[in-house]
């Protein structure tokens, strides 16, 4: 696997890598994990904490203005892009106080994604996995495999997928964008995570600016293939 890790989490970087996988030809890509867009460093809570703090009255409902949009942008990326998307999603237990018999008790309601409330109900497919690796499913558009629980999950779950997905009519080709405004911002986010992951120099980066550029002007598209190749 081609792999970009991300060491700030602001829902804008996923946007930038969704779309950087779409224009450079790969089929698929997976986001492990979309928990930290929302929980991580620089995520949605990060982001809404801080416009809290800027904001004049300290109101946490109106902070959500500046954070939404960011968000929202994510789960259309998602939707739209015409690649094939996986996410995994942490879970936590979910509590409720209930009322029984006159008396107040906390009662076990089972497993939430530590997302934004429905985001599982964006996918087409949601398999909701326990402490002994069963992966239940929870929702689910493909009629073979509703109501299924599957051992260890794996081939016998993508053979299912795959049929499912090449049972209807070819979807409508989509070809990669062509020179898109934010190619430099998307090397930049590449560059930077494969600095602070180690892979790589910023005098090799250098370098290899200067070896993908043409006629003298950089050409970050090629420079990003390339550096996906190189670290």
């Amino acid at each position: 696997f081609d792999t970009v890790v991300l060491s700030e989490f602001h829902p804008r970087n996923y946007v930038d890598a969704i779309q950087l996988a779409h224009r450079e030809g790969y089929d698929g890509v997976i986001i492990d994990s979309l928990t930290h867009a929302w929980a991580g460093t620089g995520g949605v809570l990060e982001m809404h904490d801080a416009a809290t703090r800027k904001s004049k009255t300290g109101n946490t409902w109106a902070a959500w203005r500046d954070v939404t949009p960011a968000h929202t942008a994510l789960v259309d990326t998602m939707l739209q892009t015409p690649i094939h998307l996986i996410a995994t999603m942490r879970t936590k237990v979910e509590y409720a106080q209930v009322d029984e018999n006159g008396k107040s008790k906390i009662k076990k309601l089972g497993t939430k994604p530590i997302q934004q409330e429905g985001m599982d109900y964006e996918f087409g497919v949601v398999l909701e996995m326990d402490l002994d690796n069963v992966g239940c499913v929870i929702k689910t558009r493909c009629p073979a495999l509703r109501g299924k629980a599957f051992q260890d999950p794996g081939p016998q779950v993508a053979k299912i997928l795959k049929d499912w997905l090449e049972s209807g009519d070819d979807a409508p080709a989509v070809a990669p964008s062509g020179a898109m405004p934010q190619e430099q911002a998307e090397f930049n986010l590449l560059a930077n995570n494969a600095i602070e992951a180690g892979r790589i120099t910023r005098e090799a980066v250098k370098q290899l600016l200067a070896d993908t550029a043409v006629g003298g002007q950089n050409d970050y598209r090629a420079a990003s293939t390339a550096l996906l190749k190189a670290a």
